[in-house]
């Protein structure tokens, strides 16, 4: 956990400089909070997700956490509500991380309508769950044990880029993130 830009995790870590070292997953956040004032406690990545949006219907989601039993600290950033309460779903709860965050943000309308008849009825109950369109927009990125999900909020209001190198995959909600010239195959979303 630092604060600084993405170009400080180089001299901060020099590890992320030896090109022979390798890793399972990087999960990092250019930013810290933009939406509360800013401190140390709320730079990303928390313990689980790095994100980059912002949950807009914060006051829904705390009362729905609530009613499942999930503690969220008064103070938290929007961010750090939405990881414990994902962290929350896994280790007390035993979801998945792939489970935990579909409730969280379930898929859009016209899928869920697209689905067969049981599989509707099981979407619209978890979209009741936690409010509607799932808080957006968010681009998700997160870990948990040796699964890693990357998702998007429910209407799909932040891109979430993949990008393909020789020796990696990347995913960014910003584009620019790998020069051109290092990418196996062209971005997509």
């Amino acid at each position: 956990k630092a604060r600084g830009s993405v170009e400080m995790l180089m001299r901060y870590y020099p590890d992320l400089q030896d090109r022979s070292y390798h890793t399972a997953m990087a999960l990092c956040h250019a930013r810290y909070s933009t939406t509360t004032v800013s401190s140390f406690e709320r730079v990303q990545p928390f313990g689980l997700l790095g994100h980059n949006g912002e949950i807009n219907t914060i006051s829904r989601f705390r009362e729905e956490a609530a009613k499942l039993n999930i503690t969220l600290s008064p103070g938290n950033s929007d961010s750090q509500d939405v990881d414990r309460a994902v962290h929350s779903l896994c280790a007390r709860y035993g979801l998945s991380l792939a489970a935990a965050l579909e409730l969280i943000f379930p898929p859009v309308p016209h899928v869920v309508d697209a689905m067969p008849p049981s599989q509707r009825a099981t979407y619209t109950r978890l979209r009741h769950a936690f409010g509607p369109y799932a808080q957006g927009p968010a681009a998700i990125v997160a870990r948990y044990c040796d699964e890693i999900v990357c998702s998007v909020d429910a209407l799909g209001l932040r891109p979430l880029w993949f990008v393909e190198t020789e020796k990696e995959y990347v995913l960014s909600s910003e584009r620019g993130v790998i020069p051109l010239e290092a990418m196996a195959a062209d971005a997509r979303t």
